[in-house]
């Protein structure tokens, strides 16, 4: 009746093909084959990772989450709005790192470790922040720098009241800012987004001297980079490896988001700010001094940083000159020729030190190329 197919009503719930209409039979006997062999054109996708702030109830990232969801949906129409979420991550976010800092009890050194560990879902937070910022193509370089300057101050004070302080109560908050740091360079490396690194890196940072007080004095990037005293020397030494050149670095290189965070991505990062801190020129006002990568042991020492190797290419050359400060080819070899390797920045009883520049090309093959 009406053209319709006469299906019993004991067989209505049932899948049928009705394969009578010779137009459609060629497209209903290709769903008969896939609903046989069990190969459905449309499939449910499967159930994703689920994140690890979901396990860790004790700091509540809420806050931190809802402005980075504003940003990540920031359509380039409302300026004040998205500057008010930049401005708001940077305050609950080091509002939720502060409660995170271990207890300074008989039981640090775990609490230290642990509290690192239940850090991470925030870190990585951080890195989607980065990731949004680059998205929106917005002032990264600049909206970073303030970032990591506003939370070095923030988070680098003891608790109000106390008159003394001990340093290792430091070792936490300097860890987290300068793993942050070292994987926002990586994402920076990674989108070649070479000249907001160098707004990023070549600016003058106001970082708090004393965490009794507010004072503060004029530094390079290099403050970011901090000396892990209390992990390296104090907690390394009774941990089950105790002859790794750095447990600080052992803890960073297996806490990888992928796809961008790795082994790989953060030794190369790590590496390639101890190289600009070799190149870069401040002011004679600002105390500056090498970045010692400390994830130098996790970078294959025979390996070549594509980010220089391939300044063989004129193209490639000219993408970062921004990142160098420089606007023409020969300028450019005068910076790669700063960069020269350096015996003694490496560990004691290691063979290898940091890579230079010129370990990964010579400077008479910069440019050379299309």
């Amino acid at each position: 009746e009406d053209d319709k197919e006469c299906v019993p009503s004991y067989l209505k719930s049932r899948i049928y093909i009705d394969m009578s209409d010779d137009a459609l039979f060629e497209k209903n006997y290709d769903e008969l084959l896939r609903i046989l062999h069990d190969k459905p054109k449309y499939r449910k996708p499967a159930l994703g990772k689920m994140p690890e702030w979901l396990n860790d109830e004790s700091v509540d990232f809420s806050a931190v989450r809802r402005h980075l969801k504003q940003v990540q949906h920031y359509d380039g129409k409302n300026e004040n709005k998205i500057q008010y979420n930049i401005k708001n991550f940077c305050v609950e976010y080091s509002a939720a790192l502060l409660l995170l800092a271990p207890i300074k009890d008989e039981n640090f050194d775990r609490n230290l470790l642990a509290q690192i560990d239940n850090a991470k879902p925030l870190r990585d937070l951080f890195f989607d922040y980065v990731d949004a910022l680059i998205a929106c193509d917005l002032d990264v370089g600049k909206i970073l720098g303030d970032f990591f300057e506003q939370l070095y101050n923030a988070t680098f004070y003891v608790q109000e009241g106390k008159r003394s302080y001990n340093d290792n109560e430091l070792e936490f908050s300097r860890f987290i800012v300068w793993e942050m740091f070292i994987g926002a360079t990586a994402y920076f490396i990674h989108f070649e987004k070479y000249n907001d690194l160098f707004e990023l890196l070549y600016r003058t940072y106001f970082l708090a001297e004393n965490p009794l007080n507010a004072t503060t004095k004029s530094h390079t990037f290099v403050k970011f980079r901090p000396y892990f005293k209390y992990i390296d020397e104090h907690i390394k030494p009774n941990s089950d490896k105790p002859n790794n050149f750095t447990l600080a670095g052992d803890i960073a290189v297996k806490r990888e988001k992928r796809p961008i965070i790795t082994q790989k991505s953060l030794a190369n990062a790590d590496v390639v700010l101890y190289q600009l801190s070799c190149v870069y020129e401040f002011s004679g006002n600002i105390y500056h001094h090498y970045w010692f990568p400390i994830l130098y042991c996790y970078h294959d020492s025979y390996s070549k940083q594509s980010i220089w190797n391939q300044m063989v290419s004129i193209r490639h050359c000219q993408k970062l000159f921004p990142l160098l400060g420089v606007k023409s080819i020969e300028e450019l070899k005068k910076i790669a020729e700063k960069g020269k390797n350096d015996k003694d920045i490496r560990y004691p009883r290691c063979y290898d030190s940091a890579p230079s520049i010129r370990n990964s090309i010579k400077i008479e093959e910069i440019g050379t190329m299309p």
